[in-house]
């Protein structure tokens, strides 16, 4: 009977160990790459959009509008750009456009390597972009632009840059 007695206390113990020495699998995760930290950090401000390798810091500057002969549908403030990206997959941008704030939702995830961002907005539509450059305080976009207008795609080129800061 001892026999027996002593049998159960070691299948109880065992059985008590089993579930105790588990560790949950969310413990397992590994650690946040650097450009993943740098880039959730903070929120991240427009600098500069970059034409052609000429940088314009307030909307798409008179001097340009005047150039191009367009009218101001295409005036905006790049400092006025906000983009924040959240460590789940999911961010927020706005801008400023005739003193109308527009701001949108959506996810996103690094590809090749973590040297492109693939975002998909909330209308479902997909744009990867490239990291040109990513320190705690400085972010470069480098993105393509299909324009309507052959003109203007002349102009101002089929890639275009957005520098943001914190």
């Amino acid at each position: 009977m001892k026999k027996l007695n002593f049998i159960a206390f070691l299948l109880a113990a065992l059985f008590t160990l089993t579930f105790t020495s588990c560790k949950d699998d969310d413990e397992d995760s590994p650690a946040p790459s650097e450009r993943m930290t740098m880039l959730t950090a903070e929120q991240w401000t427009g600098k500069a959009l970059v034409i052609k390798d000429e940088a314009y810091t307030e909307a798409l500057d008179k001097a340009l509008l005047e150039e191009t002969g367009r009218g101001l549908e295409y005036y905006f403030d790049v400092t006025s750009w906000k983009f924040k990206f959240n460590s789940n997959g999911t961010g927020e941008s706005s801008m400023t456009m005739f003193g109308e704030e527009d701001s949108e939702t959506g996810n996103w995830e690094f590809t090749n390597n973590e040297q492109k961002i693939k975002f998909k907005g909330e209308d479902g539509e997909e744009d990867i972009v490239t990291i040109k450059k990513l320190t705690s305080t400085e972010l470069y976009l480098e993105f393509e632009v299909d324009y309507e207008d052959a003109e203007l795609e002349e102009l101002l080129g089929s890639t275009l840059e957005i520098h943001y800061e914190r």
